[in-house]
């Protein structure tokens, strides 16, 4: 029978945060870091890269707030241009950033077919989208690609208190969703937070790998597909 619950990932499943990403961080940059230019904002990205890695897990983990998370991304891109951590510098580069990942945001072509698929199934499934991030900024992206009102609900980590790929995550989706975790499917991007954690939880999971990677684990290889549109008929066809 087709499955009773759909859950997608969000950043890199049903938009392109990796694109957005590379314009926000170049905006922010340009505005704290004049004169740094495409080629100096490239290298900055690559110089935070690590740095960013660890702020957020610091934040998913339960580490950081929200503001701390973004004051210490604009304190690594400031302290490589040579500027000091200026609460109103801090803020400049956070509302560039903002303001230009709100402009680049875009659903994946192939992401509103199939939430399109998905809603027209009989019965339609429970869909609901499954994000870690700061409450904030993922509740607003979601608004503003209009997601909010074609899903059940949206499950923010930084409003639960707990990330991906926690078992009490998956479990409070399953809670809202009012399925057993055998009715219910993940799909996403990411290996361990999207696929191991649901896997984890009992839940089927879709692997979305639109690069055609091999499988880097952990655990047996998933189900995958190349598209959304192929995770969500795999979903409505096989469990």
């Amino acid at each position: 029978m087709p499955a009773r619950a759909i859950f997608f990932d969000f950043d890199d499943t049903l938009h392109d945060f990796t694109g957005s990403f590379r314009h926000a961080f170049a905006a922010g940059a340009t505005a704290v870091c004049p004169g740094v230019g495409p080629a100096g904002t490239d290298q900055l990205r690559e110089a935070c890269r690590e740095p960013w890695d660890e702020l957020w897990q610091a934040f998913v983990t339960g580490g950081l707030d929200e503001d701390a998370l973004w004051a210490g991304r604009a304190r690594e891109v400031l302290e490589r241009c040579g500027r000091a951590a200026e609460p109103e510098l801090i803020q400049l580069f956070r509302d560039h950033y903002t303001r230009a990942m709100l402009g680049n945001l875009r659903l994946f072509p192939d992401a509103s077919g199939a939430l399109e698929l998905a809603r027209g199934a009989k019965p339609v499934p429970i869909l609901a989208i499954l994000t870690n991030g700061p409450r904030s900024v993922q509740r607003q992206r979601l608004q503003h690609l209009g997601l909010d009102r074609l899903t059940s609900f949206q499950l923010i980590s930084g409003e639960l208190g707990v990330a991906k790929p926690q078992r009490a995550y998956f479990a409070r989706a399953l809670e809202l969703a009012a399925v057993p975790a055998r009715d219910a499917v993940m799909i996403g991007d990411n290996p361990a937070t999207d696929i191991a954690g649901a896997r984890d939880t009992g839940l089927h999971a879709v692997w979305l790998n639109r690069a055609g990677l091999p499988w880097p684990g952990p655990g047996e290889p998933p189900p995958e597909a190349p598209s959304v549109l192929a995770a969500v008929r795999w979903a409505l066809d096989t469990v």
